[in-house]
């Protein structure tokens, strides 16, 4: 499927059903997708991420769940938590932060 052309004007049936499978192919197997090419459309490859990509959005997502635990410091820093009641969230904060250094080198 990779690499079939549609040259516009898509106008006939057969085009028109041809264009609607490439599209149904694209979206239940995730490998490709149909870009405008000018005088066409062509079904191309998804890049594949590279690992420093990858990383990057793993980073990304433990830094979010450490900022949703922000508040709870504030808490703990403002007395309103106790040591004890902070000790979960400290330990789960401290693994986050390991785990985001693990992947930034």
């Amino acid at each position: 499927m990779i690499g079939t052309k549609f040259y516009k004007p898509l106008e006939l049936p057969e085009q028109l059903a041809d264009y609607r499978n490439a599209a149904e192919w694209c979206n239940e197997t995730q490998q490709g997708t149909i870009e405008d090419k000018g005088d066409y459309y062509e079904v191309v490859a998804i890049p594949v991420p590279t690992q420093e990509e990858l990383n990057a959005s793993k980073i990304s997502r433990l830094k979010a769940k450490l900022s949703a635990t922000d508040y709870k410091c504030l808490k703990y820093v403002d007395g309103a938590l106790t040591e004890e009641e902070y000790a979960e969230v400290k330990a789960y904060r401290a693994e986050l932060r390991a785990k985001i250094n693990e992947l930034e080198v």
